[in-house]
């Protein structure tokens, strides 16, 4: 663990390196201070350049997220070395792991020191450098060791998850899983005790900037649920962060709405968090966890004893039945004639003469296909399902034969060897599969109105529509004001180093 926390400390240097020597002959003032500690500027463009947005446009709300991710990172990355400046750390530790980093890549000193300068560090500062990311590992594993876990809680969680333990139907007994709970829940609760950590952190850091500084700290509140509130800084680490910006940013045609879009589904996911948040705080029970994990288990304790009749399985069964349609599944193949006339002329001589298809298809079609095609009501295209499964299909020999169909400008027959239609079975042949979707119905129902009614009465205000506004002006602003400092000639300026920094932690 040691080796691979000084590998990704000096990858970190390196990259930021990067940035460095981009603005190598700028000077480097400081922007921000966060708890009396200095952000430079150097600091702040490294970490708008690592951040997940970081290829966005510049411009609109887009520039306004770039810039206000990056924010976040260096107020997070002060606030932890804040938290952690009265960590003691030897020069002898700091020897320790620079020389394990030296035999790991088979480094002499002369090579080791080839290297950070590469990157824009002394020696000295870099051991500056690894000195705050080894004080930072210790406070976060101060912060894991903490954590505790009551039997209480244990046994709670277990009950509230037992089904995630079953084998065959059945829940394990709790005594011959106990260990794998308990790591499980163990884990819970300490990502918890970690994303409190975090949050501590932030909602106390003291901001202020320099009268040179440009930079502006801007964190609206996006929504308020109960006594939570949920800031931009939140909500863009989460909509950045998740998967699903990957994949648009890769894919997406209309960039714009899709993460206004997913901005509005994740803030949703946010407040639901907030309201099982309230619920926790004013139950009884030991709930653990925070985010995702506690609104599970707080859902879970809602659902634990619900269960339904078969008057109910019944009702729905009859509301909802072809929700339990079997799909239609056949064996094919199409012949394609010039005309459609041709086309009608070999399917009526099919059905008269009685004959193999083989043996009439090479006298009017101009192709002869040898392979069936298999396919279902779920697979096959719309116009091909239409075709197979929803026309009146007529006997030949060994098979049948639809009616004369248009498809792209070609006229087919197709042969069908073998069809099953799709068909609903009765209530008693898929009794246990019409319990199970009743169940589940029912639980999202009752999750949908319990999170409605709660999220009601604690006066939820959502400001998302505002701020994106509001966002989107900023950040054409921003663009015109840095594109106009771009057209102004000035004097090369004295180069100035910048203060190493730890790299921004994710616990």
């Amino acid at each position: 663990m040691r080796i691979a926390g000084i590998i990704q400390a000096l990858g970190l240097v390196l990259i930021g390196g990067l940035a460095l020597a981009q603005i190598a002959n700028r000077p480097d003032p400081v922007v921000l201070f966060v708890n009396e500690l200095p952000v430079f500027e150097s600091e702040y463009r490294r970490a708008q350049i690592e951040n997940p947005a970081a290829a966005l446009p510049a411009k609109g709300f887009f520039k306004t997220d770039r810039d206000n991710l990056a924010l976040a990172n260096v107020v997070k990355t002060q606030a932890i070395q804040s938290d952690a400046a009265n960590i003691e750390v030897s020069s002898s530790e700091v020897d320790h792991d620079i020389n394990d980093l030296m035999k790991l890549n088979n480094w002499d000193f002369a090579e080791f020191k080839q290297n950070i300068e590469a990157a824009d560090f002394s020696v000295e500062s870099y051991r500056r450098q690894l000195r705050q990311q080894l004080r930072q590992n210790r406070r976060i594993a101060q912060i894991k060791d903490q954590v505790t876990l009551s039997a209480l809680e244990l046994s709670f969680y277990y009950n509230l998850f037992k089904n995630r333990y079953a084998s065959n139907g059945k829940p394990a007994a709790f005594e011959q899983i106990k260990n794998k709970v308990e790591n499980d829940a163990r884990t819970i609760k300490t990502n918890a005790a970690f994303e409190h950590w975090n949050r501590k952190l932030l909602s106390n850091a003291k901001l202020h900037t320099p009268e040179s500084s440009s930079l502006e700290v801007y964190n609206p509140t996006v929504a308020k649920i109960g006594s939570n509130e949920i800031d931009l800084w939140s909500l863009n680490q989460a909509v950045y962060n998740d998967p699903r910006f990957a994949s648009l940013q890769s894919n997406s045609q209309n960039l714009t709405f899709e993460i206004q879009k997913l901005k509005t589904t994740i803030l949703e996911q946010l407040i639901n968090q907030c309201a099982a948040l309230e619920y926790a705080k004013k139950s009884d029970q030991p709930f653990i966890g925070q985010g995702q994990d506690l609104l599970e288990a707080v859902t879970s304790y809602k659902l634990q004893n619900l269960s339904v009749t078969e008057a109910q399985a019944k009702r729905y069964y009859q509301i909802n039945s072809t929700h339990f349609q079997t799909l239609g599944v056949a064996s094919f193949k199409g012949f394609t004639f010039k005309t459609s006339g041709t086309a009608t002329a070999f399917r009526n001589e099919l059905i008269r003469s009685g004959r193999p298809i083989e043996s009439i298809a090479s006298k009017y079609s101009q192709n002869h296909p040898n392979n069936f095609t298999q396919g279902n009501t779920k697979q096959l295209k719309p116009n091909l399902k239409k075709a197979i499964f929803d026309q009146k299909l007529s006997k030949v020999k060994n098979g049948f034969v639809t009616p004369t169909t248009t498809i792209d400008g070609k006229n087919i027959v197709f042969y069908v060897q073998n069809i099953q239609y799709p068909k609903i079975p009765s209530y008693d042949t898929i009794k246990t599969q019409v319990m199970q979707k009743t169940l589940a119905y029912k639980r999202q129902t009752t999750t949908n109105t319990w999170l409605q009614n709660a999220r009601k009465s604690l006066k939820l205000e959502n400001q998302l529509t505002m701020i994106q506004k509001d966002s989107e002006m900023r950040g054409n602003r921003s663009a015109s004001v840095t594109a106009a400092q771009s057209n102004t000639v000035t004097p090369n300026p004295r180069p100035s180093k910048p203060e190493p920094k730890a790299p921004t932690l994710q616990p």
